[in-house]
């Protein structure tokens, strides 16, 4: 349905219709490494105990490798808790590392008290044989570490050990007897096992252990490093997959956020505090997507598994995102460990999709590869056989290197294909056809303090859409882009108040049109020429802490834009300076508050408000977009995982172009007067579905969009995630007459629920509950004067994970809108729809 009606709007519409410093790396964490650890004793004057016992804490590991907020989850009884809390506080580890810096992570331990040894019998018994072997975790292979072994021979004498870090253990026994063996691990279930070992044998076995929770995203980076933004959200782990209706999708996830809305639950293209979709920038690894999700409405055209964090700005970002007047949206990829071996595969009603990561040892590289390809075309083959659709992706990805010198090789593409039958004979003819295919390659040296990035990208973007007359490829509306984007950022800590970042980019393109093939449509009016499109920009900024609690951040960016292939060259330029600030009221573990606020100066070129390959920014003799941006709040700590964020914003847009419109004018919805008496019979009448004219989309316009953004959240822990986020905002343009209205898609309310919850026997169930106001509508009373009815929707997701020997398999289901409630999105003319959408699917994990 979604790809109906984007379609039916780009194909039959005559209306309206890098980076600096480097963006965050993309999160390779190798976990703390244990380098103190003194032993926990029971205490004393506890309870006794007759069996294992066990106390679980959630600790935090801070980059100087001491421990803190400690956390009880699992209890035995109060004085064996606080041993056990005391006795972390001892503990000391090599810290955490994400791309070689050292960051906090929120991490679960488990003490295991064992009930004394029973007195020992006289006369000890000669062990003349050995146990030994190895504990692997089922499902997913890994060795079970630190876990204690316990033989108990018929007679009641009991002997002990642990398993190594490989999960190896060997143990002296007695012969010819019947021997329980007992293995308790901190994170996995009790295991029971009977062995008879002959004299002077020594036996080699392997057990399998059943880990408690299967969740791959136990241990969660806190960001308490320095940040150089005011107002960032980062998902990750299982608030990027697990989000009812994304259908696991982590893009889509950032549409529940503050600040967002979207033009329809089934074109989820982010609408930021009011701006065209297009103004919003889309990232890979900092690097700008030519097309966001597959066919307008269906997955992102990323595998999901790729995708380590996505860092969503709502506005006021830092100097090294440049080109963008509404947010950025950037999905950071995760670097393939050198021991890293899996396979991951992922089918659905909809699409399949596999990845497969392997170290190559003797060259020290890791190799990752994915690929999904999408058949929706079959269940919509259903409704009508005279439509075919279809899509795929790739990604491969090589890393290698040492820590401090690494290296990447990305290359990544997708296709997108629409096909139609004019009649009951005719074949089917492609229609549409978005194609693009990215080359990344990039070089990283240094370390937390001192880092160079240098990157070559290399681009190749095809869009065709076959007018109206020709109806087939290869003449109409689109073009062939090659493109070049050599990049450089540095990053120098010159003393311990302040850090230098500075960067520069240039991208080339040259701009291919087809030939045009008929009667000219919309985008044949806002495609570029045959030519060249080039842009450069510079830009520095420091990180100034002149007070222990005091961070101050300016900025200027510096960018040009250059476009021949018009009947004149085109030049245009921008300076964008921006000043943040951050200041911690309160450092406290509970209750800690930073206070925060920005200003700045954004420009771009104008840009389709769809994302499309080859069709990336057209018309720069009309001047660039500008926008001034200012935003203060404040975030609070309410506990170690949970925390409050608060924004007000105020948004100047002058001018805005191409805007994102579906409205008809006033004049469009007034009935024209008779020319007739009402006795004789007229010709009809055109009706109020006046399409607006696409020179709507030339005309300069004012705008301006504030509001209060407010976001309680609770990142995973104990098996829980959620958030609740709530916009309240107006995106405004200004009429003729000097007085302001509201934008085609202004919601004044926007609310989301969102929890997700693990539950036993590795279920897991998560639902979103979405309330907005409606969009504006235009009367016969005035431009967007009224509103269509407040909106509601109730997702579902659940989860079921099946644990083999050698695999895992997971079970889920997720339904967008199972509430079955009316939607209206403004592209269908104010005229409500009632859907739900299901996806079922089967995952694979070897």
């Amino acid at each position: 349905m979604a790809v109906i009606a984007l379609l039916a709007l780009a194909l039959t519409a005559s209306g309206p219709v890098d980076a600096g410093a480097e963006p965050p790396a993309p999160m390779a964490v190798t976990p703390p490494v244990a380098l103190e650890m003194p032993q926990i004793d029971y205490p004393a004057d506890a309870p006794p105990l007759h069996a294992p016992s066990q106390v679980t804490v959630m600790i935090t590991v801070g980059v100087d490798g001491m421990v803190s907020d400690i956390e009880v989850q699992t209890s035995l009884e109060p004085k064996a808790d606080a041993t056990v809390v005391e006795g972390v506080k001892k503990f000391r580890f090599k810290p955490a590392t994400a791309n070689g810096e050292p960051v906090p992570v929120r991490l679960p331990f488990t003490q295991t008290f064992m009930p004394p040894p029973p007195p020992p019998m006289p006369d000890e018994p000669q062990r003349d044989a050995v146990l030994e072997g190895l504990l692997i975790e089922r499902g997913t292979r890994n060795p079970v570490v630190r876990a204690t072994i316990i033989v108990t021979d018929p007679d009641g004498h009991d002997v002990q050990t642990q398993s190594d870090e490989k999960g190896a253990f060997n143990v002296a026994v007695r012969s010819g007897l019947p021997l329980k063996v007992q293995v308790f691990g901190d994170t996995h279930e009790k295991f029971l096992q009977t062995e008879r070992v002959g004299k002077g044998v020594r036996l080699a076995v392997k057990y399998l252990l059943t880990r408690k929770s299967y969740d791959p995203y136990e241990a969660t980076v806190r960001s308490d490093r320095d940040r150089t933004e005011v107002s960032r959200t980062t998902l990750s782990g299982r608030e990027l997959t697990r989000v009812p209706g994304t259908f696991g999708d982590p893009f889509r996830a950032v549409n529940t956020l503050p600040g967002v809305s979207q033009v329809m639950s089934l074109l989820p293209l982010p609408i930021v505090r009011g701006s065209s979709p297009g103004d919003t920038g889309i990232f890979l690894d900092g690097v700008r997507l030519p097309l966001l999700f597959h066919l307008f409405g269906g997955p992102s055209v990323v595998h999901p598994e790729l995708i380590d964090h996505v860092d969503f700005y709502p506005g006021g970002f830092p100097v090294q995102y440049g080109g963008y007047t509404g947010g950025i949206i950037d999905g950071q990829t995760r670097a393939g460990k050198p021991d890293e071996h899996k396979i991951d595969i992922d089918v659905n009603l909809v699409q399949t999709g596999v990845l497969v990561r392997e170290p190559i040892e003797p060259l020290g590289v890791t190799v990752t590869a994915a690929g999904r390809t999408g058949y929706p075309g079959l269940i919509l083959s259903l409704l009508t056989p005279d439509l075919k659709l279809a899509y795929w992706d790739y990604q491969l990805r090589l890393d290698g290197g040492p820590s401090l010198n690494r290296w990447t090789v990305f290359a990544y593409g997708a296709e997108d294909v629409v096909r139609v039958r004019t009649s009951d004979t005719a074949p089917l003819l492609t229609v549409a056809l978005f194609t693009f295919h990215r080359v990344d390659l990039r070089y990283r040296h240094g370390d937390a303090e001192s880092n160079q990035l240098f990157r070559v990208v290399l681009g190749y973007d095809n869009s065709l859409l076959a007018t109206d007359s020709d109806r087939s490829v290869g003449s109409g509306s689109g073009g062939k882009v090659w493109s070049i984007n050599p990049q450089a950022r540095v990053h120098q800590q010159v003393a311990s108040v302040l850090d230098l970042n500075a960067g520069a980019d240039v991208t080339v393109s040259t701009i291919n049109a087809p030939p045009d093939g008929g009667a000219p449509s919309a985008l044949n009016t806002l495609e570029n020429p045959d030519g060249t499109f080039t842009t450069a920009g510079v830009f520095v900024e420091a990180v100034l802490r002149p007070a222990p609690k005091l961070s101050v951040i300016p900025g200027v960016r510096a960018d040009l834009y250059h476009e021949t292939g018009t009947p004149q060259t085109v030049n245009q330029t921008s300076l964008d300076p921006r000043l943040m600030a951050r200041y911690v009221l309160s450092d406290a573990e509970v209750g800690g508050t930073t206070l925060k606020g920005v200003v700045g100066r954004f420009h771009q070129p104008p840009r389709l408000f769809v994302p499309v390959p080859g069709l990336e920014q057209s018309s720069l003799d009309l001047g660039l977009l500008a926008s001034t941006q200012t935003s203060i709040g404040a975030e609070t700590r309410l506990g170690a995982s949970s925390d409050l964020d608060f924004n007000l914003y105020y948004n100047d847009n002058n001018p805005v172009l191409f805007d994102l419109t579906v409205n008809p004018s006033v004049s469009s919805v007034q009935q024209p007067q008779p020319t007739y008496a009402p006795w004789q019979l007229g010709p009809p009448t055109a009706g109020n579905s006046q399409p607006q004219s696409i020179s709507d989309l030339y005309t300069r316009r004012v705008g301006r969009a504030y509001g209060a953004e407010l976001l309680l959240r609770h990142r995973d822990s104990n098996g829980i995630f959620g958030w609740i986020s709530y916009t309240l905002s107006r995106s405004e343009r200004q009429n003729d007459d000097g007085t302001w209205g509201p934008s085609d898609f202004d919601r004044t309310h926007i609310l989301n629920f969102v929890a997700g919850i693990r539950l036993p026997r590795n279920w897991e169930f998560g639902s979103r509950v979405l309330v907005q106001t409606g969009t504006p509508l235009t009367t016969i009373f005035g431009s967007n004067i009224s509103r269509s009815d407040p909106e509601f929707q109730l997702d579902l997701r659940i989860d079921k994970r099946a644990v083999w020997n050698t695999w895992l398999l997971d079970f889920y289901v997720d339904i967008l809108n199972t509430t079955v409630s009316q939607e209206t999105g403004g592209i269908i003319g104010g005229n409500a729809i009632r859907y739900v959408l299901p996806t079922v699917g089967f995952r694979a994990v070897l």
